[in-house]
């Protein structure tokens, strides 16, 4: 096939014109010189290929030259990037640049331009968003540090006497007891054999037992534990100290700073597992998990809210909460639209894991079918009861 075969007619965004069969092509590549004082010898930085540039001359030609030449200015004028159709150059994806027409009377019905366009290539900067999981985390580490924070500032066992302090830390062992910590067995021992020291420094007793909840898999038997209702002591006039001092009702005195103290403690331990909860969302299955997931966690943060007669969080902590209650939410969002739907379905008969993955998936997704529906025996996933599996 010769070079006149391959000759196309002239277009852009298929409004014709005709050319003499010439066109004018810039490039080259981008450079920075840089040239430093007391040397002789500069640097030149290659900094990538230049934009390649076509100048074109057009004519729009016949008896009704002027219908093709409005055409051809509303295509040049058109924003964004077009194809360019040239005898020799084949197609090209361009955005049209400056132009410029002349009429004349002497060369009656015919308009000719002058054309330039410059490729269009592809956006390839990166994408901008917001990295939702990373946001969230340093949420956690601020809402773990306030909450130590918070509760040091306000537990003072000073003056007590000793059976308010044995009450104190039967509230803790009541905690340390719960199966939620079994995995840490040896961790427990450990701040139970030092119990009586640790409550002598809250911010270390606070932090001991917000380590000790993150390393919980499932906080749901912390949350089952009941809040204690009291005013905050931060209203109250009556301190430790000055409760040991009163002579009438100190009884009294004492066991409403006792039980002030011992809601501080299970605050402490609530809202840790709140926002260990958090930490514990990601990566979840499918959609459905994520929206029981996104319900259980507004359920327990209305209940630290909006349960009445609770010890209140500084302004600090409740900004902190807010604020890690927003990026939770967020970052579950976000995991929800990434993930498949779900459906049930009930079997006729018992089957093999691998039967079923292979029968709804046409692969050996075996595994994922048995983690996601608790089945206790992958060789036999039971019949007549709900399954949960996803769409795709």
């Amino acid at each position: 096939m010769s070079w006149r075969d391959e000759l196309r007619p002239a277009s852009f965004r298929g409004v014709p014109f005709e050319t003499r069969g010439e066109h004018g092509l810039s490039g080259g590549r981008r450079r920075a010189t840089h040239e430093y004082p007391q040397r002789d010898e500069p640097y030149v930085e290659d900094m990538g290929r230049k934009a390649r540039e076509r100048k074109i001359t057009a004519f729009v030609i016949g008896s009704d030259y002027m219908t093709g030449r409005d055409a051809l200015i509303e295509a040049l004028e058109t924003a964004g990037s077009g194809e360019l159709v040239l005898p020799f150059a084949g197609r090209r994806s361009v955005v049209a640049g400056d132009f410029s027409m002349m009429e004349s009377t002497e060369y009656g019905g015919m308009a000719v331009f002058t054309l330039s366009f410059t490729e269009a290539g592809q956006q390839a900067e990166p994408n901008s968003e917001v990295d939702a999981d990373g946001q969230l985390a340093q949420s956690q580490e601020t809402a773990f540090s306030d909450i130590a924070d918070d509760f040091a500032s306000g537990f003072d066992l000073s003056g007590l006497p000793a059976w308010s302090v044995d009450d104190i830390q039967s509230t803790v062992t009541s905690f340390l007891g719960l199966d939620a910590f079994k995995a840490q067995a040896s961790d427990v021992l450990s701040i139970k054999g030092r119990l009586t020291s640790l409550l002598l420094t809250p911010l270390t007793f606070a932090n001991t037992l917000i380590d000790l909840v993150r390393g919980v898999t499932d906080v749901r038997g912390i949350f089952d534990v009941p809040y204690i209702p009291v005013r905050s002591w931060r209203s109250q006039a009556v301190t430790a100290a000055s409760a040991a001092a009163m002579v009438a009702g100190a009884a009294t005195a004492t066991r409403g700073v006792v039980v002030q103290r011992q809601a501080a403690v299970n605050m402490l331990m609530h809202r840790a597992a709140l926002v260990q909860e958090t930490a514990l969302i990601a990566d979840l299955p499918t959609r459905t998990s994520v929206e029981a997931a996104r319900r259980q966690l507004l359920e327990h943060f209305d209940a630290h809210d909006a349960t009445p007669g609770l010890l209140r969080p500084s302004p600090v902590l409740a900004q902190s909460l807010r604020t890690l209650q927003v990026d939770a939410l967020v970052a579950l969002r976000r995991q929800a639209a990434a993930l498949p739907q779900s459906y049930t379905l009930q079997l006729l008969q018992a089957t093999p894991a691998v039967v079923l993955a292979y029968d709804l998936y046409q692969n050996l997704r075996a595994d994922e079918i048995v983690l996601r529906n608790g089945v206790r025996h992958p060789g036999f996933v039971p019949a007549g009861v709900p399954l949960e599996v996803s769409s795709q």
